[in-house]
C-alpha cells in the first residue's frame, strides 16, 4: 500500500501590496495511521469512516471524505486566510454500518500539524504549500494521554511552532469538535484506546449491550 504522507495546500495567493488573502485548501493524503488501520483484523465490512479538519483562526470545521478502500483522505476547505501561521487538527472517526445514534461515531486518531502561510513561509509566486503528515512537524495521537501538554510552557510565545500547535489543539482544537462525543479516544472509559478496540473488534460492543 502506498502511503502519501503529506497534504498539498493549493493556494490562490494575493499579489504584492495585499494583506491576507483567501485560499482554497485542497487535501489528498494517506494519513500515517492508515497503514496501521489497514492491518486491523477487527474492522468490519461496512464500517463507516470519516474525517474532518479544524484550522486555527476560527474557521468552520472542514469535513473530509475518506476512501473506504485505502483510507485516503481528501476534500476542500474554502476561505482560509493566508498571512499567518495556521495550526491543523485532523480527527478521524468510525461508525458501524447500522448507525442508530450519534454516540456510535467514535474518534480513533488525531493528527496534529501546522503550516506557515506567512511571507516567511512562502516564496514569491508560490501556489502550493506542503505539510508533512508523519514528519517532524506533525504527530498522531491514539490516546487521550498523547494530548497532554504539561511539559510545555504554553504561555511562552517563544516555544517552537509545533509546541504552539500542540497547545492550541489541547485548548481549542479538540474542544472545537462539533460532536463532543469525539473529544475522547477512549469512548467507554475502560482504559483501552478506541483504535485498539476497533482492531480487536470490540469498539461497538458497549453500544450493543445498552
Amino acid at each position: 500500500m502506498m502511503a502519501i504522507r503529506f497534504i498539498g495546500l493549493c493556494l490562490a495567493l494575493c499579489g504584492l501590496g495585499c494583506g491576507g488573502s483567501d485560499t482554497m485548501m485542497h487535501f489528498r493524503a494517506t494519513l500515517p495511521f492508515a497503514q496501521k488501520l489497514s492491518n486491523c483484523s477487527g474492522v468490519a465490512t461496512g464500517d463507516i469512516f470519516s474525517a474532518a479538519l479544524n484550522i486555527s483562526g476560527g474557521f468552520p470545521v472542514c469535513d473530509l471524505a475518506v476512501n473506504a478502500t485505502d483510507f485516503t483522505v481528501s476534500g476542500e476547505c474554502p476561505d482560509i486566510v493566508t498571512g499567518q501561521e495556521r495550526f491543523l487538527f485532523i480527527y478521524y472517526s468510525v461508525a458501524p454500518a447500522q448507525v442508530t445514534s450519534l454516540e456510535q461515531n467514535k474518534a480513533i486518531a488525531y493528527d496534529i500539524s501546522y503550516v506557515d502561510l506567512t511571507s516567511d513561509g512562502l516564496e514569491p509566486g508560490q501556489t502550493e504549500q506542503i505539510v508533512d503528515i508523519g514528519g517532524s512537524q506533525s504527530e498522531t495521537y491514539y490516546s487521550d494521554a498523547d494530548a497532554d501538554v504539561t511539559e510545555i510552557n504554553c504561555d511562552l510565545s517563544t516555544i517552537p511552532l509545533f509546541d504552539q500547535a500542540r497547545c492550541w489543539v489541547h485548548d481549542y482544537g479538540i474542544g472545537g469538535i462539533p460532536n463532543s462525543g469525539l473529544e475522547t479516544l477512549d469512548s467507554d472509559g475502560d482504559g483501552i484506546d478506541n483504535f485498539d478496540e476497533l482492531c480487536s473488534g470490540t469498539l461497538f460492543d458497549s453500544d450493543e449491550s445498552e
